[in-house]
């Protein structure tokens, strides 16, 4: 999708930045609609929880997230701490 790093990471920024967003505007009611959608390879159409939904979307990421580690500790590369508390937004300085 992206022919270099840093292009990936304008592309990533603005992704979270769309996310961002997103979860600023996120009430307790809309959470409680539902949310009906389709694939396009297939005329099959669900119905979900809204919540269930962006539970799913979260949870997926951290999945991905654990499998880029994975795939660059088998490289041999150092991805550093992944644990949430030893995040750089908690370290002292």
């Amino acid at each position: 999708l992206h022919n270099d790093a840093a292009e990936f990471w304008a592309a990533r920024t603005a992704l979270d930045a769309r996310i961002e967003a997103f979860a600023a505007n996120v009430t307790s009611d809309w959470l409680a609609g539902t949310l009906t959608f389709g694939r396009v390879s297939s005329s099959v159409k669900r119905t979900r929880p809204r919540w269930a939904l962006v539970v799913h979307m979260f949870n997926h990421a951290t999945y991905h997230r654990g499998q880029v580690t994975t795939l660059m500790k088998q490289m041999g590369f150092d991805p550093a701490e992944t644990d949430f508390p030893a995040a750089p937004v908690f370290r002292s300085n």
